[in-house]
């Protein structure tokens, strides 16, 4: 055993487990783990289940509670180490408590022989964490399920097994209880729910402060609570949460509203570990292709495969593995590091969604390259740039070929212009006076179209004097209200002008969707809804179109019927912003949506419940109808409890809590969301007791 004390060991875990060396700072869960032990420990208990969602602390509680109070207690408690080998692993735990196996003795009979041997009231309890993972290899499933059939027939009750799987995978247990027979009656189960968010504020504040980050429990409270949104939380949420504040360094209220508060902890915590890999575009996709969805868990990958697969350099691409691991992105699937990993699965879907955008924007340049390739035609100085920008290397020696040919030609132009008379310069000069040209230039949200000085085509001069090259005006445009092909003569600076008419040339390069949007937005012509649909090819698309609807949605029957249909994407991305338009026409207009977000509110998807819970909560008064009403529609047992607490919250929250809310609405450093419900909650009180 490890013995620990306080202050040896941080509770800042990031998403690796609490383990027995981390008991002493493992803390928020004692009542669930007195739960567990009493109920493994029972008379009659042979096997038993933990199961809960994904990240909520099912290893930790294992690992950091039950196993060192079930030592503490004289019980002998084991956890499989290696999950493709449970009887080794279980005997080389026994053969650590002194006990040796005879020469040759298989692990079976090896543990099999110890338990029925030990002294009388001596338990053993074996602990496999993980099982679900477990029962994918049939082999390794075959193995536990001999192991328990003849340690419990042969223990005299003296050894006890407990499983542990997500929630979300517990039918894989079937391959174990075809072997057994049912192991895992109602009595044995014990479910792991999310922490409450008074426990979770406090769970925080330790973590934060115990390890150096900040202690203040205000701060806690207010992450909680900006996180969760006042529902119950995930133990890794907290642990994402307290990492981003440790390496973005917030350590106040202030701190942490200027990154936009605690909702982009998490964006920002992600965007700052990949840009200390000196790439930051290059390390997003590098995590997005590691959280590819491949219809199961997530599992090692090949990290030069993986490198490769998205046109890294092979050096910068194992330097960012590197950096990633070190700052708790993923993690390694071998000693070695020849595979790599998530650090947790329910990074997952989270990480496609923040990622989306970078891979957008190299599937371009990858695009570029290929097409450059086929054709063998030279990649303009713009689009060398933008490679080098997207981290995009030459991998085939086609490629390498596109790329060196390009810049032995601009070096070739560099040293002809550098020979060039004077007199030529001059000329150049004048010609690009008084001209402008349109351009691109990253911004927030994605690249604008600039009004440079200049002219279109001589960017390699704008070192001249006469401030060419800078910005005149930002037109505003993005790519989506530009045509593809005035686009195109964008990038490569084919369009421009003089300084006194380039305004005039705005509306001949404006995209058509952009058109339609205004067209809707003023009459509501279905005939262009419809049209801006069939414009939409993919997910990508369709998720930026609702996305554009959300200011200007009515709530006609065919925008209805669209968003309805974007619910059943498989895409989050595009069923957050169907909610989104949703909610966003239902805040502007009484009557509209909502049949949609009451259906959303008890689907069977859990993912689409909360984004739909979020965006109906922001309706007041009429959101409380809308939770009300979606109760009445028979939902299943999850969706009814998740109503549940939301009615009864803000029932509680409506009938006591006026005085908190006059002293919100007295702080002057109260945000604008705590002033609207504190005057939400007053309404309430002077219409209850008057």
């Amino acid at each position: 055993m490890v013995a620990t004390y306080p202050g040896t060991v941080s509770p800042l875990r990031g998403l690796d487990p609490f383990g027995e060396a981390e008991r002493d700072v493992w803390h928020g869960r004692e009542q669930e783990r007195d739960e567990l032990a009493k109920m493994v420990i029972a008379d009659g208990f042979r096997a038993g289940l933990l199961y809960g969602e994904p990240g909520v602390g099912k290893t930790s509680l294992v690992r950091a509670g039950l196993i060192p109070h079930l030592r503490d207690h004289g019980i002998v408690a084991l956890a499989c180490e290696d999950l493709s080998q449970p009887a080794y692993s279980f005997a080389a735990g026994l053969s650590a408590f002194g006990i040796q196996p005879q020469s040759n003795e298989q692990p079976v009979m090896f543990v099999t022989r110890a338990v029925a041997n030990a002294v009388a009231g001596q338990q053993f309890v074996f602990v496999i964490d993980d099982v679900d993972l477990l029962c994918m290899d049939d082999r390794a499933s075959a193995e536990l399920a001999d192991l328990f059939a003849r340690v419990v027939s042969r223990s005299g009750g003296r050894a006890r097994f407990l499983f542990v799987c997500a929630q979300e995978r517990m039918h894989a247990l079937g391959s174990i209880e075809r072997r057994t027979g049912s192991l895992f009656p109602p009595s044995n189960r014990y479910e792991l729910t999310r922490l409450s968010p008074t426990a979770a504020s406090k769970i925080l504040d330790r973590v934060l402060a115990l390890s150096g980050v900040a202690a203040d429990p205000a701060l806690a409270e207010a992450v909680v609570q900006g996180v969760g949104h006042g529902h119950p939380m995930l133990a890794a949420d907290l642990q994402i949460a307290a990492m981003a504040m440790r390496d973005l360094k917030i350590s106040s209220l202030q701190a942490l509203a200027r990154i936009g508060g605690p909702s982009e902890l998490e964006s920002a915590w992600l965007h700052e570990a990949c840009r200390a890999t000196g790439n930051e575009r290059s390390a997003l996709r590098l995590c997005a292709e590691l959280a590819a969805d491949t219809g199961g868990p997530i599992a090692p990958r090949s990290g030069d495969q993986v490198i490769r697969r998205i046109n890294l350099d092979l050096a910068f691409g194992q330097q960012a593995l590197i950096t990633l691991e070190q700052r708790g992105v993923i993690t390694r699937g071998d000693p070695s590091g020849a595979t790599w990993i998530l650090r947790h699965e329910i990074l997952a879907v989270r990480v496609r969604e923040l990622t989306a955008p970078a891979r957008a924007a190299a599937r371009q340049a990858y695009d570029l390259l290929g097409s450059k390739t086929n054709n063998k035609s030279r990649l303009k100085l713009r689009e060398l740039r933008k490679l080098k920008t997207e981290g995009i290397a030459p991998i085939t020696p086609e490629e390498q070929d596109v790329v060196a040919r390009s810049k032995r030609y601009y070096l070739m132009i560099a040293g002809a212009i550098a020979a060039l008379p004077i007199v030529i310069i001059i000329i150049i000069w004048i010609s690009m006076s008084g001209r402008v040209f349109f351009g691109l230039q990253q911004e927030v949200g994605g690249e604008h179209v600039m009004v440079r000085g200049g002219r279109a085509g001589l960017s390699s001069f704008f070192w001249l004097p006469g401030s060419f090259g800078e910005t005149v005006a930002d037109t505003g445009l993005t790519r989506s209200m530009v045509t593809p092909e005035a686009w195109k003569k964008i990038d490569a600076q084919e369009l421009g002008g003089t300084r006194d008419d380039w305004d005039g040339n705005l509306s001949s390069i404006m995209a058509p969707q952009l058109a339609g949007l205004v067209d809707y937005a003023t009459t509501g012509n279905e005939q262009t809804l419809d049209a801006l649909k069939k414009a939409a090819k993919d997910a990508d698309d369709q998720a930026e179109l609702l996305i554009s609807l959300r200011p200007i949605a009515r709530g006609g029957a065919a925008e209805v019927a669209y968003v309805e249909s974007a619910l059943t994407s498989k895409s989050p991305a595009v069923q957050r912003a169907a909610i989104a338009t949703a909610g966003g026409a239902a805040r502007r207009r009484t009557d509209a949506y909502h049949d949609t977000l009451t259906k959303a509110l008890i689907s069977n998807d859990q993912e689409l419940r909360r984004i739909a819970f979020a965006s109906v909560r922001s309706l007041g008064e009429r959101g409380r109808t809308l939770f009300a009403k979606a109760l009445e529609g028979n939902p299943d047992s999850s969706a009814r409890r998740e109503l549940l607490v939301e009615v009864s919250t803000i029932n509680v929250e409506d009938s006591s809590s006026a005085t908190n809310a006059v002293s919100v609405l007295a702080d002057p450093d109260a945000s604008p969301a705590l002033r609207e419900r504190a005057k939400t909650q007053i309404r309430g009180a002077l219409a209850t007791a008057p």
